[in-house]
């Protein structure tokens, strides 16, 4: 069971939904971080898995690129994972960063891209539990 659903805002964890004191889930993005403060808010959180959404793990910022930020989690004790299967398809996503269509993208990922990954949501609920 989630126990905690947070987002990090202004670099300052938010708390949405508390239920207990068991795993947790937390959502980031990396803007306006520096790799170095990235790292040090997810520690400072306990994180242990880092599960990367994006479809294409690249970024204009190098430190953020798949390889870099694995390798950085791995040296912070975090567990990297590249879930792009779970990522908004581009096109899509360009078309929801305008506020009117957000919903529109959040219902297409809901509808779309979530059913046909079943056994990735099912691992990720196995991180949570061990």
């Amino acid at each position: 069971m989630l126990s905690m659903l947070a987002r990090f805002t202004s670099r300052t964890p938010e708390l949405a939904v508390v239920l207990d004191a068991g795993p947790r889930l937390f959502t980031i993005g990396y803007q306006g971080y520096s790799q170095h403060a990235y790292l040090k808010a997810l520690a400072a959180m306990s994180v242990t898995v880092l599960c990367d959404l994006r479809r294409t793990a690249v970024s204009r910022d190098a430190a953020f690129a798949r390889l870099a930020l694995s390798r950085a989690c791995a040296e912070a004790g975090i567990r990297y994972e590249h879930l792009w299967q779970l990522g908004a398809h581009s096109e899509r996503s360009r078309a929801g960063r305008l506020r009117e269509r957000r919903e529109s993208l959040l219902e297409d990922y809901r509808l779309r891209t979530l059913p046909n990954q079943k056994a990735l949501l099912e691992g990720i609920h196995g991180w949570l539990l061990n």
